[in-house]
């Protein structure tokens, strides 16, 4: 499957049996916490820890995308934003959203709070910002 690779491993091993460390492996708790408890909660739904963890890169990479199209929308124009979108999702690194990596759930987070926060919604602004904090080092 595409993007079960490298890390992913790690992630999918925390969302089914938490995180290890016996001193000689590699540790998993270098990762933080958000994809794999994502994994946990909706592997019960989809019946496998590896489609939950897609399901939730590539749901996060659409709301990223959705709330970053409306983000540069109220700044720069529709002209603008389509083109930002466009360069966006064809960017050759772009790939790596549909991944079960962080980086999706990152840019939902950032972007969903600079939106938030440039709409006055400050709570949930910071909410989104806690959230993304909790997917890398920032």
């Amino acid at each position: 499957m595409f993007g079960s690779r490298w890390d992913t491993g790690f992630y999918v091993s925390i969302a089914e049996e938490g995180y290890q460390y016996d001193g000689v492996e590699l540790p998993s708790v270098a990762f933080f916490p958000l994809l794999p408890l994502l994994m946990r909660t909706l592997t019960p739904l989809v019946g496998d820890s590896l489609l939950a963890g897609v399901l939730i890169s590539n749901a996060a990479l659409l709301l990223a995308t959705i709330l970053f199209y409306k983000l540069v929308t109220a700044g720069w124009g529709q002209q603008m934003a389509d083109r930002t979108i466009w360069y966006f999702l064809i960017f050759p690194a772009a790939f790596f959203g549909s991944a079960i990596y962080t980086e999706s759930l990152f840019l939902l987070g950032a972007i969903g709070a600079l939106y938030f926060a440039r709409r006055g919604y400050w709570e949930v602004a910071a909410l989104l910002g806690m959230a993304t904090a909790m997917t890398r080092f920032i």
